[in-house]
């Protein structure tokens, strides 16, 4: 599961265990969970406001590196490196 940096932000904010409800909500299967590296950039240059996402990320997330696409915002970056995904496929 891909997390956005302000989904972070505000479950951490509302005091809601992340993992724990994400294991709910899956019925026990197994969860990794991912935020792109850009949307973590995005997170530390904000501050110490949100200092508790960005360790949350640092710590339970897997980062994907999206450095080799193109996008203002990390979800133009995250619609680019899932068009690059081989054996993905296109539409027209």
């Amino acid at each position: 599961m891909i997390l956005d940096g302000n989904f972070i932000f505000t479950a951490i904010k509302y005091k809601l265990d992340i993992r724990d409800r994400l294991e709910k909500l899956l019925q026990g299967g197994e969860i990794k969970v991912f935020i792109l590296k850009s949307a973590l950039k995005e997170l530390k240059s904000v501050g110490e406001k949100t200092k508790s996402a960005t360790d949350f990320a640092n710590t339970y997330c897997e980062i994907i590196d999206d450095d080799t696409v193109s996008g203002e915002l990390p979800s133009d970056r995250l619609k680019a490196y899932i068009g690059k995904i081989p054996g993905r496929p296109t539409t027209s």
